[in-house]
């Protein structure tokens, strides 16, 4: 984990705005993931789901590209600059 660490500080201090920009696109694509996993198993819980929906989780591929395309396009550079 250590070696993980410091190859991604090297990338930081090679290529501050690549780096962020992929670790943005990244986190925010894996955060929407986990977003929707919890709130269908939370809704799945509480027996929340509509009729009409699934009983199995199935990631929406779409919502991913998007969140991680703000993640990559917004997020990272204005990050970056802030």
């Amino acid at each position: 984990m250590l070696r993980l660490w410091k190859w991604y500080q090297n990338c930081l201090a090679l290529h501050p705005v690549k780096t962020q920009v992929i670790s943005s696109g990244l986190i925010w694509g894996l955060g929407d993931v986990s977003a929707q996993a919890v709130t269908h198993y939370t809704a799945k819980k509480h027996h929340h789901l509509h009729p009409d929906e699934d009983k199995e989780f199935a990631i929406n591929w779409r919502r991913v590209a998007t969140t991680s395309l703000f993640g990559f396009a917004f997020v990272g550079p204005v990050g970056h600059f802030w």
